[in-house]
């Protein structure tokens, strides 16, 4: 068991994907927190299983509408995975099993805070850039921040993917009909609040495609 005693180091890394995680999620004010429950662990190698412990308990609030405890369990995991120690192909493929899983349900419950929706589905799209349901979501963030370029951008991508998904086509042809002016009147008359949302709007088709 580690000691305690010791303070937890700020983790590195050479796998891209902990990194950007590290970079996003881990913060200094944290690892005192984060520190307490690794030192409760036998070694790195117990981190994969209390993160998927975090995820069932996600999973388990998600099913009965507890969405904040949710969202915090999951984000507790990915925090976690930051000191997950990678040394065999093994502990990788387990690492960005993980990893991809917590950020993609994340994102689920940031409907509405479009930035963090944002954030959240683009990190996924940066391992896995053929995900149609992190390309839906993160089409539903752009239309809420006004980003039409971004919608537009990720909703063709989603088409190509998945040619027959009828929702999303019929969404891209509603706002490519539009055109610049989707929105402009609500943009022009509301002041965003803190994660950059005008009006609560999203893509009432895509979303029900990616539940």
């Amino acid at each position: 068991m580690p000691d305690s005693s010791s303070p937890l180091p700020r983790p590195g890394t050479d796998n891209p994907l902990q990194a950007t995680l590290i970079h996003t999620y881990l913060h200094d004010h944290e690892l005192e927190e984060i520190a307490t429950v690794v030192f409760q662990m036998d070694g790195p190698a117990e981190i994969p299983n209390k993160v998927k412990l975090l995820k069932e308990e996600g999973n388990k609030c998600f099913k009965h509408n507890d969405f904040a405890s949710a969202s915090a369990y999951y984000l507790s995991g990915i925090t976690l995975l930051c000191f997950t120690y990678i040394i065999s192909y093994e502990d990788e493929i387990l690492f960005r099993n993980l990893a991809v899983t917590l950020i993609l349900a994340a994102s689920e419950l940031k409907q509405g805070k479009f930035r963090s929706m944002r954030t959240l589905c683009s990190l996924f799209l940066e391992f896995q850039p053929n995900n149609t349901k992190a390309l839906f979501r993160r089409a539903t963030a752009a239309l809420g921040l006004h980003d039409i370029r971004q919608l537009v951008s990720d909703l063709k991508e989603a088409t190509q993917i998945e040619p027959n998904n009828y929702e999303v086509t019929k969404e891209l042809a509603r706002i490519e009909s539009k055109g610049s002016r989707v929105d402009t009147h609500n943009r022009e008359s509301k002041s965003p609040d803190q994660e950059g949302n005008y009006v609560e709007k999203g893509l009432s088709g895509v979303t029900a495609s990616v539940q």
